[in-house]
């Protein structure tokens, strides 16, 4: 399993879509069962009143008043499972936070001074660097003490981790870094909305057993006496309840059938996926051979089972288990089965050593002309390498830029220095449009300045969880200032523009993407035309026959022989481009892949890539749900 073919971002997404409709089979199903067995309730329940009635079922001759108790029942049923499912998934609209705090997790500040948590922050920043998607999110269960962990949310830009304070106690740093390089693989996977979804239809198929349960909690606390005239009815009552608990477990056995069926091959694709990114499979074994050779991994919340399919290990013991047996995960990752022995001897390399070794030298994020084709294949791909880069990346960030990007404050002031100007007749009069703020992003320009280019991408990327963290008023604000900064020469680099809309995304109040409404390029055309035109022409200032040429790259790189016009330049304002991308955001991914594939073409028109246009590419790609990884070069 880790040794086989690398993993494929674009066909997993499909993959994972395509599991949504076993998933709404199996939930019809359910649903018909469950459906059929209340009415099979209802029935016993009234013929314990009126024995005439199961006779005339039996032989086919049920009054009209019967029958339309049953149609009335049926319906009723129906409506309870539906309204419960759309409840749920209503109640998850914001996104893999909500699924942590059911669960009592609590978001970790990007300036905690806890050394677990500040560990935890290290190494999922690390991984979303490595990976080119902003730093998601990060909560902890500080209740729980068995070694778990999830990752949940609709998109990689609006993504949370979620890991239990057992494993921050008990897990070294390699091995915790293999449990957040699995849940970082359900990310790239595709796992995480099918996941959240699932939650909202087990819901509504569990609700009938929580109903069932209500109501002989109502009998007990309201029992009528043997006298009362009303104890046949109460009997009814009673009888309907104990019907509608046992139907319940109809539910549950959907439930567990449901969730074996769509995670156990998602666990072995995930713990393959993390073994690549890392290139150390002894911190995910380490893992596992603690949950199971005396940790565990079981949550003491009630809501676990609710979530049990999200897990890196079960947390629930279950008849129908959402997860491989540990054994079969460990001997998936290492068929020899001796690390088990290394553990207890201490022989597990360090994560630095691993990544040196998987490396052989050190790594950096550099561009180069061969760099689009390459990067292209690698969305949602990270390496060890990538790791290595961004470990070494965050090495060479001053301590006092990274102080300031774990306050919402100075991150606002680090996105700020990114777009101040070069020019300092121009940055002075951005300075102005900051106010305040001015003196703070110019101290930060300076600290980042000598990072380059390439740093712009990463260090918004790690603003992303102080951002977050302003008030609904504070983000508009900060997105108007930053619009602001942009417009400012009069002049709109696409680099400027995509982080514009990439800051809206990662920013949104609410998690669930646009739902995917254009399975062709040709459904997108207009819009696939606007952001080519937009890249060539920027990329080709005052070239007019160099962009033209560009153009053509780019729609020739798309799949079925698309012909187009270059958008006149005048046309090209910032509303057209974000009008567009929003568009495209809401295509399929195969879709996504040919205008990345485009975009790639259009950069490399000219013979080379400039670092403007690899990280104009790389946020373009982060835009629209695909995060690259950054190119490394490695030098030995």
């Amino acid at each position: 399993m880790v040794g086989g073919a690398p993993v494929n971002f674009f066909e997993n997404q499909q993959k994972a879509r395509r599991k949504s409709g076993i998933l709404a089979i199996y939930f019809a199903a359910a649903v018909l069962m469950i459906v059929l067995a209340v009415d099979a309730v209802v029935v016993v329940a009234i013929s314990s009143q009126n024995p005439r009635l199961l006779n005339d079922l039996l032989a086919a001759r049920m009054s009209p008043g019967h029958l339309h108790i049953l149609l009335w029942t049926s319906l009723a049923t129906l409506a309870v499972i539906v309204v419960s499912t759309l409840w749920k998934m209503s109640s998850l609209s914001s996104g893999g936070g909500a699924v942590a705090e059911m669960l009592g997790g609590r978001l970790v500040p990007p300036d905690t001074r806890d050394m677990g948590e500040r560990r935890l922050l290290n190494v999922v920043e690390e991984m979303a660097l490595a990976a080119g998607m902003p730093v998601p999110a990060v909560y902890v269960l500080p209740e729980e003490r068995g070694i778990n962990a999830f990752a949940a949310g609709y998109s990689p830009a609006t993504a949370a981790v979620t890991v239990s304070r057992g494993a921050l106690d008990v897990l070294t740093r390699d091995e915790l870094q293999g449990v957040v390089a699995h849940e970082f693989s359900h990310i790239f996977n595709g796992d995480m909305r099918l996941n959240l979804r699932l939650i909202g239809l087990l819901s509504g198929i569990l609700v009938i057993a929580l109903v069932g349960r209500g109501i002989l909690q109502g009998m007990g606390r309201s029992r009528p006496s043997g006298n009362n005239k009303d104890s046949g009815g109460g009997a009814v009552i009673a009888l309907s309840g104990l019907g509608l608990l046992a139907i319940g477990y109809i539910g549950v056995f959907f439930a567990q059938l449901i969730k074996s069926a769509i995670s156990r091959q998602r666990e072995y694709l995930a713990d393959a996926s993390a073994v690549q990114f890392t290139r150390n499979p002894s911190g995910i074994v380490g893992a596992l051979i603690k949950i199971r050779d005396g940790e565990g991994s079981t949550l003491s919340t009630h809501r676990a089972e609710e979530v049990s399919h999200l897990l890196f290990a079960s947390g629930v013991s279950s008849l129908f288990a959402t997860h491989p047996p540990l054994n079969d995960r460990i001997r998936a990752i290492d068929p020899n089965a001796e690390l088990e022995h290394r553990v207890q001897r201490e022989e597990i390399r360090p994560a630095a050593k691993a990544t040196a070794t998987a490396t052989d030298g050190a790594a950096s994020f550099a561009p180069s002309s061969a760099a689009p084709r390459q990067a292209v294949d690698t969305v949602g791909k990270p390496t060890a390498e990538h790791l290595a880069a961004a470990t070494q990346f965050l090495a060479d960030v001053p301590e006092a830029l990274r102080q300031r990007l774990r306050t919402a404050e100075g991150a606002r002031a680090v996105v700020y220095s990114l777009l101040l100007d070069s020019r300092e007749d121009l940055r002075t009069r951005q300075s102005a449009l900051l106010g305040e703020e001015s003196s703070a992003a110019a101290e930060v320009f300076l600290l980042a300045s000598p990072l380059g280019s390439r740093a712009r991408l990463p260090l918004a990327g790690m603003a992303a969880p102080a951002l977050r963290g302003m008030p609904p008023a504070a983000k508009d604000a900060f997105l108007d200032r930053v619009h602001a900064l942009i417009v400012e020469d009069n002049r709109v680099e696409p680099f400027e523009l995509l982080m514009e809309i990439f800051l809206g995304i990662v920013l949104s109040p609410a998690g669930r993407p646009p739902d995917i409404l254009y399975r062709s390029v040709r459904a997108v055309l207009r819009e696939a035309m606007v952001v080519l035109s937009f890249l060539s022409y920027e990329g080709n200032p005052g070239r007019p026959e160099a962009a033209e040429a560009a153009f053509r790259r780019g729609l020739d790189a798309i799949e079925g022989g698309l012909r187009g016009t270059l958008v006149p330049e005048i046309e090209l304002d910032p509303d057209s481009v974000r009008t567009a991308l929003e568009k495209l955001h809401a295509s399929d991914f195969s879709v996504r892949k040919q205008l990345i594939d485009a975009c790639a073409a259009c950069a490399r028109a000219d013979g080379r890539v400039t670092v403007e246009e690899w990280e104009t590419l790389r946020v373009f790609s982060a835009a629209v749900d695909c995060p690259m990884p950054p190119l490394v070069d490695i030098v030995s």
